[in-house]
């Protein structure tokens, strides 16, 4: 054996040697995120997609994305909530339904991300951005948001009335 593979072996073996211990025992998270029951919420979102014919084209967004888009991080503002959004790119299209005792302030959150949504629009999707200025946001008065965004309008705001006074 040459001396410079009897050193190559040294080497390699001191290596070994000298890797950390693993760690055992229980791993304990920093934070866990409390799991909120939103089946009232998506049962709502899925029969207004349903009514509106695009349920097929839909996907529920995460619980943190969707306090990120909206709310910019704040989730002790919604106590409850989901956020359907259009899976082709280029569509704005977009359901929610979230439960709230800061109504204003929520509402507000919303109003500012169709701003911005609709700005986007007008930049890379232009035939969206209608859609999104006339997006239907309505309130019962006490706890709960709907936000509807669909190109037939009307037959939005209808169901979000009826899903509302349903609510109340």
């Amino acid at each position: 054996m040459s001396r410079r593979s009897v050193s190559k072996m040294l080497v390699l073996l001191l290596l070994c040697g000298c890797a950390p211990k693993q760690v055992q025992g229980e791993i304990i998270p920093v934070s866990r995120e409390e799991e909120i029951d939103v089946s009232e919420q998506n049962a709502i979102a899925e029969t207004i997609m349903e009514t509106l014919g695009n349920q097929d084209e839909m996907t529920r967004i995460k619980d943190r994305m969707m306090i990120g888009m909206l709310l910019d991080g704040d989730a002790s503002l919604i106590d409850g909530g989901v956020l359907y959004l259009a899976e082709e790119e280029d569509n704005a299209d977009a359901v929610g339904v979230f439960d709230t005792q800061h109504l204003q302030e929520c509402r507000q959150h919303i109003q500012d991300y169709l701003k911005q949504q609709k700005l986007n629009a007008e930049y890379y999707s232009p035939d969206e951005a209608f859609k999104v200025s006339n997006a239907v946001v309505v309130d019962n008065k006490e706890n709960r948001i709907i936000l509807i965004i669909h190109k037939d309008i009307v037959s939005a705001q209808k169901i979000a009335q009826t899903v509302v006074k349903k609510t109340q």
